[in-house]
């Protein structure tokens, strides 16, 4: 799967490194275990929105409150 996802990583990557220096995401973690778990959270994602157990209304908040560092707060 990982090497499915490489361009998408590829692109996360930097915008994770960014972010860790600004603070909106988790510093104390690596760079790479950031877009590994967007990853399996968007997969878990989908599986809710079709098994019809989270309205597609909230699936994109939960996922951006559930990786950003304001979630933490």
């Amino acid at each position: 799967m990982r090497r499915r996802h490489e361009p998408v990583l590829a692109m996360l990557e930097p915008l994770i490194a960014r972010g860790q220096a600004d603070g909106a995401f988790r510093s104390e973690v690596p760079v790479a275990w950031h877009p590994s778990m967007i990853l399996a959270l968007i997969h878990a994602a989908s599986a809710e929105l079709h098994g019809a157990r989270v309205p597609a209304s909230c699936v994109e908040a939960a996922l951006v409150d559930t990786v950003s560092e304001r979630s933490a707060r």
